[in-house]
């Protein structure tokens, strides 16, 4: 428990500076939020050990440091994390000259990141995360109608075209008159987070064709019933007098 930085701990013979907790037989461990960096060989040797809980605040964390642990056989990585020590995990003792790594060994975590980067250098398989923020979305523009639009919005990530409710979910405000309206592209599955993206409602206009028909109409109308109208107010094809 605590804040900040842990410690760095050594485990060699001739330097010996254990962790304070390393005699715990814990199964799963949770690191408060607000540690920053998990120091090197913080849980070296714990075996018993099957789950652990980083949190967002982490950012460093150091070699070996769940180094021995057999019974960890899978780790969340937080996108925060941006370095991560040599075989920090996966890995337990083989011998004085050798590692052996820990079979079936899988990391969760999200692509482009540190976890994706130790999940490659050591051959790990790792199930990616990816997040929406760095999707690139294009959105249609729109003419008003009067009605809610919903323009088409398009999802990409990297090179890959994302496909609606199966990969993220769209949703709509602002989308009735004329100006911006707002989208929001919430990711689905392996895709998390949330992207917002404007689109512009134009105005519709009226044409002068049709202006001068609809004043005709009016002109032919008031001469027949021989009514003088003072006022015209046209608007989105709508004509009202008085």
């Amino acid at each position: 428990s605590g804040k900040g930085s842990m410690p760095n701990f050594i485990t060699t013979q001739s330097n010996l500076k254990l962790a304070p907790w390393k005699n715990l037989k814990a199964e799963k461990l949770i690191i408060d939020s607000g540690i920053t960096n998990i120091g090197d060989n913080a849980f070296f040797g714990f075996k018993n050990l099957k789950s652990i809980s980083i949190p967002s605040t982490v950012k460093t964390i150091g070699k070996q440091a769940f180094y021995n642990c057999d019974n960890l056989k899978t780790v969340t990585i937080p996108s925060s994390v941006t370095t991560i020590g040599n075989i920090a995990f996966g890995y337990k003792y083989q011998s004085s000259t050798s590692n052996q790594k820990i079979v079936g060994f899988t990391i969760n975590g999200y692509a482009d990141t540190a976890a994706d980067s130790y999940a490659r250098k050591y051959s790990f398989k790792m199930v990616k995360k990816y997040n929406m923020a760095k999707a690139i979305v294009t959105v249609n523009s729109a003419t008003y109608t009067g009605s809610a639009l919903k323009p088409t919005v398009k999802v990409k990530y990297g090179n890959t075209t994302l496909v609606k409710d199966v990969n993220y979910t769209v949703s709509y405000t602002n989308n009735v008159n004329a100006g911006k309206g707002t989208v929001k592209i919430t990711g689905k599955g392996n895709y998390t987070g949330t992207i917002t993206k404007t689109f512009t409602i134009a105005k519709r206009g009226v044409s002068k064709l049709t202006y001068f028909k609809n004043l005709f109409s009016i002109f032919i109308m008031t001469s027949l019933s021989f009514l003088i109208i003072p006022i015209i107010f046209i608007s989105h094809n709508i004509i009202v007098f008085y």
